[in-house]
């Protein structure tokens, strides 16, 4: 922790190194979960819609509270993780903290929805599959933002750093 609050990871090749191998398995782990959905749920609301609620046209019974209570779980252990990471370290990436604030606020508030509309979609009504698929999206491409910042601050900043130094236009006291 002490090594991004003081820059200190912009001079250790090591932790830049796997800060930035995290990414790459953070990227796999963001495409493997768009495949995951699509080949799962589909990409319309009624396809989502059946896949929670059941189909008699594909033989697909209704999820049962069960499977639906082991999947939320698993969710929600992982994405609390996955989010929690990736929002802290996009703290210590260039920016204005307004835009940070509300970058943190909508990944997690889309995957809570994402979530949540699940439930919505076979305990009250098909129409939630929408709600699920916009906030799937919204997570999706706000999770791609994150991890591309990220990428691209481990990659430039250390070099910003370097050059701004050397030219003795970096001031320590900041």
């Amino acid at each position: 922790m002490k090594y991004m609050t003081n820059g200190g990871f912009q001079k250790n090749p090591q932790i830049n190194l796997a800060l930035t191998f995290s990414m790459v398995f953070l990227g796999l782990f963001w495409l493997l979960t768009f495949v995951l959905f699509i080949s799962k749920l589909g990409f319309t609301p009624e396809s989502i819609a059946n896949y929670y609620r059941g189909s008699a046209v594909d033989f697909r019974p209704a999820r049962n509270i069960n499977s639906m209570l082991e999947v939320s779980h698993g969710h929600a252990a992982m994405m609390v993780m996955v989010l929690l990471l990736i929002t802290h370290l996009v703290i210590f990436t260039n920016g204005r903290p307004r835009n940070k604030r509300l970058v943190i606020i909508g990944v997690f508030s889309a995957g809570i929805i994402n979530e949540l509309s699940s439930w919505a979609i076979r305990f009250l009504a098909p129409s939630f599959a929408l709600v699920k698929l916009v906030a799937f999206l919204s997570m999706q491409g706000l999770i791609f933002y994150i991890l591309l910042k990220i990428i691209i601050s481990l990659r430039i900043q250390p070099k910003v750093i370097k050059a701004a130094h050397d030219e003795h236009i970096y001031d320590s006291s900041y």
